[in-house]
């Protein structure tokens, strides 16, 4: 048990409200991710003491999350482009057409985007457990790790969604002062789960190349 867990959250919490801190709050989260990936069975919140490595790790999450983000950037694009001209060109008097034209490329956007979330998410624990930039960007490598152990990598996601959700249903019952620390307090939840699915697709993984 990690006693000092809410001093470590209401740290995450502080910086979570700047725009720099938050860089290093995701930093941190990778270090949560890699700790309950290990073996040690001392698991605790990692220490605020290495804020340069947590904030350049924070980056380098934010790089690797628009890399994978591009294909759906993309569509939007070209959606917003479709709609733009569109109105520009469709009459007035058959601008009934204009709907029925954008919602093909909404269902596109949709499809595209929910497994670039799911296997951008799982990325996210390769970069934390020291893959290369290769294998962190590489889909058949998230889907590799997904498949082995999608029942955890799913659970950790939807407790997220979840918990954040009621996180900031209980920050704004305390006029948003809490949001930034039950915020903080998911981030960290996410982190354990997302470590914990890594260890076990890991574990699958080596044992069926035995």
């Amino acid at each position: 048990k990690d006693e000092d867990w809410w001093k470590k959250c209401l740290v995450a919490a502080g910086l979570y409200i700047t725009i720099i801190g938050s860089f290093a709050v995701h930093g941190w989260m990778l270090e949560i991710i890699r700790i309950a990936s290990s073996d040690d069975e001392d698991v605790k919140l990692p220490e605020w003491d290495n804020f340069g490595k947590y904030f350049v790790d924070g980056l380098k999450l934010l790089g690797i999350t628009f890399i994978w983000s591009l294909p759906v950037i993309l569509l939007v694009f070209v959606l917003w482009a479709v709609v733009f001209f569109g109105a520009i060109a469709i009459p007035e008097e058959q601008s009934f057409f204009l709907p029925m034209i954008i919602f093909p490329f909404q269902m596109i956007v949709m499809l595209v985007s929910f497994p670039i979330s799911i296997l951008g998410v799982v990325a996210s624990t390769l970069l934390a457990n020291g893959h290369s930039y290769d294998q962190v960007l590489n889909p058949l490598n998230s889907w590799k790790y997904f498949k082995a152990d999608f029942g955890n990598y799913i659970i950790a996601m939807t407790l997220y969604f979840v918990g954040n959700y009621f996180a900031s249903m209980i920050g704004m019952m305390l006029c948003f002062i809490g949001i930034a620390f039950t915020s903080a307090i998911a981030v960290s939840l996410f982190g354990h789960f997302l470590g914990q699915a890594y260890k076990g697709a890991q574990a699958k993984l080596e044992a069926s190349e035995v």
